[in-house]
């Protein structure tokens, strides 16, 4: 499975069960990445929580619907045990 690149959040810019992400982030994302609406990306939002999302809307802002809520520093350790255990 294709690992998805993740993008920065405001924490007040998610209202479960979506997020907008900022304007430079949407930019990268749409115009960059070049995501369309019903494509899937990760966000995190600085505080240890980590998205999965599926655009429902692309203008100035991307608005998407949060798929999965994680823990993202968990996240972190599974990887890095993964990576260790994987190179060691």
């Amino acid at each position: 499975m294709k690992a998805l690149e993740a993008y920065y959040v405001l924490p007040s810019d998610v209202e479960e069960p979506f997020l907008t992400l900022g304007q430079d982030e949407s930019h990268h994302l749409t115009t960059v990445n070049r995501a369309h609406v019903g494509d899937y990306f990760a966000a995190v939002n600085g505080q240890g929580t980590a998205y999965r999302c599926v655009i429902e809307e692309v203008a100035k802002a991307v608005r998407a619907r949060i798929i999965e809520k994680t823990d993202a520093r968990s996240e972190e350790r599974r990887v890095g045990k993964e990576c260790r255990s994987r190179w060691s």
